[in-house]
């Protein structure tokens, strides 16, 4: 990861990466099950499980030329569980394409790694350890969410504007109060919501796409501020794009 990181950000410089808004999860209970627990049974089943010779194999190929083909089925079932990991992304352009597999590069060396261990260990053991990686980078984000915040913490021109992450999302204290007159804000009381939301309602549906993820929005500023001046200045910490720079 300490080499992959640096190359992923630049990638993320040439061309924005953004993830799937089908990728928030509002509960921790949610998303421990979906990545802990069901992502780790359902993809080791599809890509490792059938690594192990079965006896069933006789009927279409036999032991000793499943040996030696099985580095390449090793091979291609890795990069098959990478590249189908570029859903996680809604790119379409076709510099995301040129540099796909290093965008899914620790996807592929961490399926080398499963790969060993369901052949060496066994199959409960690849889904623990599946599980067990996907937990620690999930505990990795949440952490460091925390430790961002805030995010923004803006005081110029008479504009108070100060932005937090939570890593999910509590429907009990959430709040939407946006205050504007055609392209001037005046005030802005969020809590718990969607990025996206909050941009589409500013901007309009549709016109920009957002690495998504829930916010605390306070803004405050009598003589107001123009819808653009506040794109500009989330925009330097969010991934903020137009539709079109995604083709």
């Amino acid at each position: 990861m300490v080499l992959i990181l640096p190359l992923l950000y630049f990638i993320d410089f040439l061309v924005p990466l953004i993830n799937h808004p089908d990728l928030l999860f509002e509960s921790p209970v949610g998303v421990i099950i979906a990545i802990g627990i069901f992502a780790p049974l359902i993809e080791e089943f599809i890509f490792r499980y059938f690594l192990s010779y079965k006896r069933f194999y006789d009927n279409f190929i036999s032991r000793n030329n499943w040996r030696k083909r099985f580095r390449w089925i090793v091979y291609s079932s890795t990069l098959i569980f990478g590249l189908i990991h570029l859903e996680n992304y809604m790119n379409d352009s076709w510099i995301f394409y040129s540099v796909a597999l290093i965008i899914v590069l620790p996807q592929i060396i961490i399926g080398f790694i499963l790969a060993y261990i369901r052949v060496r260990l066994g199959f409960r053991y690849s889904i623990f350890y599946h599980a067990l990686w996907n937990l620690s980078i999930l505990t990795f984000g949440v952490t460091a969410t925390y430790l961002m915040n805030p995010v923004i913490e803006y005081k110029k021109n008479n504009i108070e504007l100060k932005v937090d992450c939570t890593p999910f999302r509590d429907r009990y204290i959430d709040k939407f109060d946006i205050d504007k007159q055609q392209d001037t804000i005046y005030n802005i009381d969020i809590k718990q919501f969607p990025l996206q939301v909050i941009v589409d309602s500013i901007y309009g549906k549709g016109v920009y796409h957002v690495n998504d993820q829930f916010l605390n929005i306070q803004l405050k500023s009598e003589a107001g501020i123009h819808k653009d001046e506040f794109l500009k200045i989330m925009d330097e910490e969010f991934t903020i794009i137009d539709k079109v720079t995604l083709k």
